[in-house]
């Protein structure tokens, strides 16, 4: 798996965080009330957290276990994993690989952003998944939500997601796929940050020699 296929899986499943089982059955209320909770926290304040990603294969034991840094607020995100950084500022995405020397700039679509930006991904929640609690719906001080896709041929077929009760904060989230694959996110405690625009903006300056692939 590519390092940046790593980063857009770790992110994505960040934020399937967000309901359910049988797609003719409708959403909980309180339960999407949580998760909009859960939004409305990062979305009036910047918060730095860490992430432990461990991804279990679906044709053998093999298990990949990535540790990511990522900074939220609003509809913009950074995140670092390995020796590569991704940048988005609510219109532009940089992804810079260190290792390389080499950034990637793009004007994401709604669809592509999906794929990387928690933000988008609870956007899109209404519209791709059916929203429950679990039983019992709070579990060692989390409320216990499941996401479960309205379409049958989603490669997810279900997401949990664990959101302590005291802080709105998502400390967990459990992603079974369709072909066995699972994957993990143990998401560490919010860290209020001070922020501007330009803390989620590729510095260009700072990297003069490095290689340029401008794809807007």
């Amino acid at each position: 798996m590519t390092k940046i296929k790593i980063c857009a899986t770790i992110v994505l499943a960040i934020v399937l965080a967000t309901p359910s089982l049988f797609s003719q059955q409708k959403s909980d209320k309180e339960a999407i009330a949580m998760l909009e909770k859960a939004y409305r926290k990062i979305y009036k304040t910047a918060y730095s957290t860490k992430i432990k990603t461990t991804i279990k294969s679906p044709t053998d034991s093999q298990t990949e276990v990535h540790h990511m840094n990522i900074r939220l607020w609003k509809d913009m995100f950074c995140m670092t994993i390995a020796d590569v950084e991704v940048y988005y500022d609510g219109k532009t995405q940089w992804n810079f690989d260190r290792e390389l020397n080499e950034t990637t700039i793009l004007t994401p679509t709604a669809k592509e952003l999906a794929m990387v930006s928690p933000i988008a991904m609870i956007y899109d929640y209404k519209k791709r998944y059916r929203i429950d609690f679990q039983i019992p719906k709070i579990y060692d001080g989390h409320y216990d939500i499941l996401l479960m896709p309205i379409d049958r041929a989603d490669n997810v077929f279900l997401v949990r997601v664990l959101m302590r009760t005291t802080t709105n904060e998502i400390s967990r989230i459990e992603v079974s796929m369709r072909d066995g694959g699972r994957i993990l996110f143990e998401i560490g405690r919010y860290k209020k940050i001070d922020a501007n625009v330009n803390l989620f903006q590729w510095d260009a300056t700072k990297h003069p020699e490095a290689f340029v692939n401008d794809l807007r």
